[in-house]
Protein backbone atom coordinates (compact mmCIF):
# COMPACT_ATOMS: atom_id res chain seq x y z
CA UNK A 1 0.00 0.00 0.00
CA UNK A 2 1.56 3.26 -0.77
CA UNK A 3 1.61 5.92 1.61
CA UNK A 4 -0.33 9.10 1.05
CA UNK A 5 1.29 12.79 1.43
CA UNK A 6 0.04 16.00 2.03
CA UNK A 7 1.39 19.09 2.27
CA UNK A 8 -0.39 22.19 3.36
CA UNK A 9 0.44 25.80 2.39
CA UNK A 10 3.30 26.20 4.57
CA UNK A 11 5.19 23.63 2.53
CA UNK A 12 5.65 25.76 -0.10
CA UNK A 13 5.54 29.50 1.26
CA UNK A 14 8.01 30.14 -1.73
CA UNK A 15 8.45 28.44 -4.84
CA UNK A 16 12.41 27.38 -4.14
CA UNK A 17 10.65 25.38 -0.66
CA UNK A 18 7.74 23.83 -3.40
CA UNK A 19 10.24 22.74 -5.62
CA UNK A 20 12.06 20.85 -2.71
CA UNK A 21 9.51 18.48 -3.17
CA UNK A 22 8.60 16.12 -6.44
CA UNK A 23 6.13 13.59 -6.96
CA UNK A 24 6.32 10.86 -9.30
CA UNK A 25 3.93 8.76 -11.32
CA UNK A 26 4.81 5.66 -13.63
CA UNK A 27 2.90 4.16 -16.28
CA UNK A 28 3.86 0.41 -16.25
CA UNK A 29 5.72 0.43 -19.37
CA UNK A 30 8.62 2.22 -18.80
CA UNK A 31 7.12 6.10 -19.02
CA UNK A 32 6.35 8.56 -15.82
CA UNK A 33 5.10 11.93 -15.00
CA UNK A 34 6.89 14.44 -12.40
CA UNK A 35 7.03 17.16 -11.12
CA UNK A 36 7.26 19.15 -8.23
CA UNK A 37 4.82 20.18 -5.53
CA UNK A 38 4.59 23.79 -6.77
CA UNK A 39 3.88 22.59 -10.06
CA UNK A 40 7.08 23.95 -11.88
CA UNK A 41 9.82 21.80 -13.68
CA UNK A 42 12.83 22.11 -11.78
CA UNK A 43 15.22 19.35 -12.98
CA UNK A 44 15.72 18.42 -16.80
CA UNK A 45 14.10 14.74 -15.68
CA UNK A 46 10.64 16.76 -14.69
CA UNK A 47 7.57 16.60 -17.16
CA UNK A 48 3.81 15.34 -17.72
CA UNK A 49 4.68 12.51 -20.03
CA UNK A 50 8.46 11.09 -20.36
CA UNK A 51 7.13 7.78 -22.77
CA UNK A 52 9.78 5.11 -22.94
CA UNK A 53 9.88 4.12 -27.03
CA UNK A 54 12.24 0.95 -25.86
CA UNK A 55 10.99 0.45 -22.56
CA UNK A 56 12.53 0.83 -19.89
CA UNK A 57 15.11 2.88 -22.31
CA UNK A 58 15.13 5.45 -25.23
CA UNK A 59 12.90 8.03 -22.56
CA UNK A 60 11.73 10.83 -24.52
CA UNK A 61 10.38 14.15 -23.03
CA UNK A 62 6.75 14.69 -24.53
CA UNK A 63 5.18 16.68 -22.88
CA UNK A 64 6.90 19.05 -20.20
CA UNK A 65 4.14 20.61 -18.17
CA UNK A 66 1.19 23.13 -18.98
CA UNK A 67 0.52 26.28 -17.42
CA UNK A 68 -2.73 27.20 -16.55
CA UNK A 69 -5.05 30.38 -16.14
CA UNK A 70 -8.08 31.09 -14.58
CA UNK A 71 -11.06 34.18 -15.08
CA UNK A 72 -12.52 35.20 -12.64
CA UNK A 73 -14.96 38.08 -13.44
CA UNK A 74 -12.67 39.64 -15.61
CA UNK A 75 -9.68 39.61 -13.44
CA UNK A 76 -7.11 36.64 -14.63
CA UNK A 77 -5.24 34.63 -12.68
CA UNK A 78 -2.01 32.53 -13.60
CA UNK A 79 -1.78 29.16 -11.45
CA UNK A 80 1.47 28.25 -13.09
CA UNK A 81 4.51 27.90 -11.11
CA UNK A 82 8.02 28.07 -12.74
CA UNK A 83 11.13 29.51 -11.79
CA UNK A 84 13.57 31.29 -13.85
CA UNK A 85 17.02 32.99 -14.52
CA UNK A 86 15.66 36.51 -13.28
CA UNK A 87 11.70 35.80 -12.62
CA UNK A 88 9.49 33.51 -11.85
CA UNK A 89 5.56 32.18 -12.42
CA UNK A 90 3.83 32.37 -8.62
CA UNK A 91 0.75 30.20 -9.04
CA UNK A 92 2.06 28.29 -5.90
CA UNK A 93 0.50 31.09 -4.02
CA UNK A 94 -3.13 29.91 -5.11
CA UNK A 95 -2.00 26.51 -4.11
CA UNK A 96 -3.77 25.60 -0.96
CA UNK A 97 -2.41 22.25 -0.80
CA UNK A 98 -1.14 18.99 -2.18
CA UNK A 99 -2.07 15.58 -1.91
CA UNK A 100 -0.46 12.37 -3.29
CA UNK A 101 -2.17 9.56 -2.42
CA UNK A 102 -1.28 6.87 -5.87
CA UNK A 103 -1.85 10.50 -8.23
CA UNK A 104 -0.81 13.85 -7.44
CA UNK A 105 -3.90 16.74 -6.82
CA UNK A 106 -3.46 20.08 -6.69
CA UNK A 107 -6.35 22.26 -4.84
CA UNK A 108 -6.11 25.95 -5.44
CA UNK A 109 -8.75 28.67 -4.51
CA UNK A 110 -8.24 32.11 -6.26
CA UNK A 111 -10.95 34.79 -4.67
CA UNK A 112 -13.82 31.99 -3.42
CA UNK A 113 -13.05 29.42 -5.92
CA UNK A 114 -11.61 26.21 -4.99
CA UNK A 115 -9.80 24.42 -8.35
CA UNK A 116 -8.55 20.78 -8.45
CA UNK A 117 -6.21 19.35 -10.72
CA UNK A 118 -5.44 15.95 -10.94
CA UNK A 119 -3.14 14.25 -12.96
CA UNK A 120 -3.56 10.74 -14.14
CA UNK A 121 -2.69 7.86 -16.34
CA UNK A 122 -5.67 6.28 -18.14
CA UNK A 123 -4.42 2.63 -18.17
CA UNK A 124 -6.62 1.07 -21.19
CA UNK A 125 -5.14 4.12 -23.57
CA UNK A 126 -1.59 3.04 -22.37
CA UNK A 127 -0.97 -1.05 -24.12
Amino acid sequence: MEKKYSYGRGSFKTIEAGNELSWMIGNGIGGYANSTVAGGSAIMHHGYLIAALNPPVNRFLILTKTQEEVDINGRRYDLSSQQYINTSKNGHEYLEKFIFDSIPEYHYRVEDVKIKKVYQWIMDIIQ
